[in-house]
């Protein structure tokens, strides 16, 4: 079962719903494992996910697991899930789809990772 810092992961299905199923599903994997788990940290990292655990019991299936989810979300569009087309600019990734690739909403973001809310 995991434990730890499970509001992270809703924290980070909020700010990048396109990858809400892909956290899901590996939360999902990982409690039918069986195993206690520790989350000492899930963010958004280089445009990909990255997702750290700590227990006894972690092992080769539980990292398999970790490890696919984290590269399947270098491949997905953070707002919506579909096919990545498009990496943000500057000193910050964000992986973007087709229809998501525009001028304005990457400077929303990019406002938004300031800390700016307009």
């Amino acid at each position: 079962m995991l434990t730890g810092r499970i509001d992270e992961i809703n924290d980070l299905k909020r700010e990048l719903p396109g990858w809400a199923g892909l956290l899901d599903g590996l939360v999902s994997k990982l409690n039918r494992l069986d195993v206690d788990m520790q989350v000492l940290q899930v963010k958004e990292k280089f445009g990909g996910l990255r997702f750290y655990v700590q227990g006894a019991d972690v092992g080769t299936r539980q990292r398999h697991y970790i490890d696919a989810a984290e590269t399947a979300s270098s491949l997905l569009c953070c707002l919506c899930g579909a096919g990545v087309t498009h990496q943000g600019e500057g000193n910050w990734i964000r992986l973007f789809c087709a229809e998501h690739d525009t001028q304005d909403l990457r400077a929303l973001w990019q406002r938004q990772r300031e800390g700016e809310t307009t």
